[in-house]
């Protein structure tokens, strides 16, 4: 963390100058509440008892979200108003340390969490091999990472970058926080960002190029259409490989399936998803682990792909299909197992909720069960819809 000068961490000075700035507006500046933040959450599973590290934790906003979710958090920063506001923030309600992530967290013990949280941080970071390697040496086996960066095209249209592949120090005015501040980091190609983390030992699960949701549309129209169109961050989720690696990947799914139809009233609507590998419309859908109950698998799949864990009530539908494997994980992913069993689910949500657009998506769309039925492109889906609607004429749900 440290300018290749030497020195302090190269954005101390930045953020020890804005940090009151910044502790009072990013729980509403548009590109953190309503950009960045729910990608991330989109990427995290339920929390509830885990023991997460928020490196690089600011002003407390992350460490405060995890620890309203039933987490058991420690924090890192290297600024000292940082830490002190976000002690002044949660209080006794977590562990927070000064530190600097470009070196060594010993007093952390090995295998302590079970996840790592860094947002918006590893830009300030050179040495990304040696913060991942401590990551990993922080995790229990099958461990998460979940971060976020500035997206490496972003920084590389600007004049001043010549070499795409270059790690290159650069410096940018920030303005968004009431004072202008020069905010140095670390520019690099998304090639060198994943051969850190394969080098540490981790397997990339997830990345998340995000949208801006509709409360950011209402509070900056000329930002949301920008961001719309040009990507502005990158959420990034990794698991700690452990040995065995792919060997193991028939013990980690079940041959069963869930799908998700997310709906809301008055006036009823039902949301559907624009699958992104293949253009067409779909419920919320994804596969179950072994060992996981199918509830506990429709709440994670909706919050992988909506960023949503709360809503009005979840409901168990009684349509069920069959699937042949090559459809879904591939002949050859189970030994003598055939087809998936697939259960549906229905979740009804609060009339304000916005649901993020997840990677396996383009786009959601809420539309009337005649609409729903005319653009969905699978029978089950349309038969689990007509049960919802059928249980919601006879006030069943």
């Amino acid at each position: 963390m440290k300018d290749r000068r030497g020195g302090n961490p190269i954005a101390l000075e930045a953020f020890e100058t804005l940090a009151e700035r910044y502790a009072s507006l990013v729980d509403s500046k548009p590109e953190n509440a309503h950009y960045e933040r729910p990608a991330m959450f989109s990427l995290l599973p339920d929390v509830n008892g885990k023991r997460i590290l928020d490196a690089g934790c600011g002003p407390g906003s992350y460490s405060e979200w995890l620890v309203e979710h039933g987490a058991k958090v420690t924090a890192v920063d290297v600024s000292p108003k940082m830490v002190r506001l976000a002690k002044r923030r949660l209080g006794k309600r977590f562990e927070v340390h000064q530190a600097d992530l470009g070196k060594p967290l010993d007093f952390l013990e090995d295998k302590t969490f079970d996840i790592v949280i860094s947002p918006l941080v590893l830009d300030y970071i050179e040495d990304w091999e040696g913060v991942f390697a401590e990551f990993c040496r922080l995790l229990r086996n099958s461990g998460l990472l979940v971060f976020s960066m500035e997206h490496p095209f972003l920084k590389f249209t600007e004049p001043v970058n010549k070499d795409y592949f270059a790690t290159e120090l650069i410096e940018t005015e920030w303005r968004g926080f009431g004072i202008p501040v020069q905010v140095p980091s670390y520019r690099r190609s998304l090639g060198s960002m994943v051969s850190a983390l394969t080098a540490a030992g981790f397997v990339i699960e997830r990345i998340v190029e995000p949208r801006p949701t509709e409360r950011f549309r209402k509070k900056d129209p000329d930002t949301f259409q920008r961001l719309s169109k040009r990507p502005g961050f990158l959420c990034i989720r990794a698991r700690k490989e452990t040995l065995g690696g792919k060997k193991q990947r028939s013990r980690d799914r079940a041959p069963l399936q869930v799908f998700v139809i997310p709906f809301r009233r008055p006036p009823l609507q039902f949301c559907i998803s624009r699958r992104r590998d293949g253009n067409y419309w779909q419920w919320i859908a994804g596969g179950v682990h072994v060992n996981e109950e199918l509830l506990e698998a429709a709440k994670r799949e909706f919050q992988e792909e909506t960023g949503l864990d709360k809503y009005r009530k979840t409901v168990r539908l009684e349509s069920m299909c069959s699937i042949p494997t090559e459809k879904v994980v591939g002949a050859d992913y189970w030994e003598n197992t055939f087809v998936v069993t697939e259960f549906s689910f229905a979740v009804e949500l609060f009339d304000k909720d916005e649901l993020v657009v997840g990677p396996e998506h383009t786009e959601h769309k809420w539309c009337s069960y005649e609409e729903a039925t005319n653009l969905l492109k699978y029978d089950s889906n349309k038969s689990a819809l007509t049960e919802l609607y059928r249980r919601i004429e006879k006030n069943l749900i």
